[in-house]
C-alpha cells in the first residue's frame, strides 16, 4: 500500500509540477518553446502507463469493468473545461488513459493484424501543424483530414519502413546469435581440449 501511494504522489507531484512550469516558463518565448519540445512537460503521462504496469493485477480488472465510466468520466471533463493544463489537461488524460486501456483488455479480440499506433504517435503532431500553419483552425470538421491523414502515412509507413526495419533487426538478431553461439561453442571446445591435455 505504500508503494502504491508513493507511485501516486509522483504522478500528481510531477502532473503538478508541470502545471507551475507551464504557468512560469511557457510565458517566456524562447525558454518556453525549448521546453516544449522536451519530454518533462509530458513525462507524467509515460508515468501513469507504467504505473498501471506495476499494479497491473490490481488495477487492470477495475480498468476491465469500468472502462466505459472512465470515458464518461474524461469526456465530462473535456466538455466542462474544469481541469488543470500541465503540458497536457490532468484529468481529461488520466482517466482517457484508463478507459482506453481497460476497452484494450476488455476486448482483445479487436486486435487488428498491422498495428499503426506507434505511427500515429509519429505523424499525428505534423499533421496538426501543418493544418496550424495553413490556418485551418477551429472547426470540428478538420478533426476528419487530421485523423485520415495521420491514419494514412502510419499505415504507410509502418507497411513500407516498418516492415523493412523489423526483417533487418531479425536478420541483425540472428546473425549475432550465430556468432556468439559459434563463439561459445569453440570456448567449450577449447577448454576441453585443454582439460584433456592436463590429464
Amino acid at each position: 500500500k505504500f508503494k502504491f501511494n508513493c507511485w501516486i504522489d509522483v504522478i500528481f507531484g510531477q502532473s503538478g509540477g508541470g502545471y507551475i512550469a507551464q504557468n512560469l516558463i511557457s510565458s517566456k518565448e524562447i525558454i518556453g518553446k525549448l521546453y516544449d519540445q522536451t519530454i518533462i512537460k509530458y513525462f507524467w503521462l509515460f508515468y501513469i502507463g507504467i504505473f498501471i504496469a506495476e499494479f497491473k493485477d490490481t488495477l487492470l480488472p477495475i480498468l476491465q469493468k469500468y472502462w466505459y465510466a472512465f470515458l464518461i468520466i474524461a469526456f465530462a471533463f473535456f466538455w466542462t473545461g474544469c481541469d488543470f493544463f500541465s503540458g497536457y489537461y490532468l484529468f481529461w488524460s488520466l482517466f482517457l488513459t484508463a478507459g482506453l486501456i481497460g476497452f484494450a483488455f476488455r476486448y482483445p479480440e479487436l486486435s487488428i493484424h498491422t498495428d499503426i499506433s506507434y505511427g500515429i504517435f509519429l505523424y499525428h503532431m505534423t499533421v496538426i501543424n501543418v493544418f496550424v500553419n495553413f490556418g485551418w483552425i477551429e472547426k470540428w470538421l478538420y478533426v476528419v483530414p487530421v485523423v485520415l491523414t495521420a491514419v494514412l502515412l502510419a499505415y504507410l509507413s509502418t507497411v513500407t519502413i516498418g516492415r523493412l526495419s523489423s526483417v533487418q533487426k531479425q536478420k541483425i538478431t540472428q546473425e549475432t546469435m550465430g556468432t556468439y553461439l559459434s563463439r561459445s561453442r569453440s570456448g567449450m571446445s577449447e577448454k576441453r581440449v585443454g582439460d584433456e591435455n592436463v590429464e
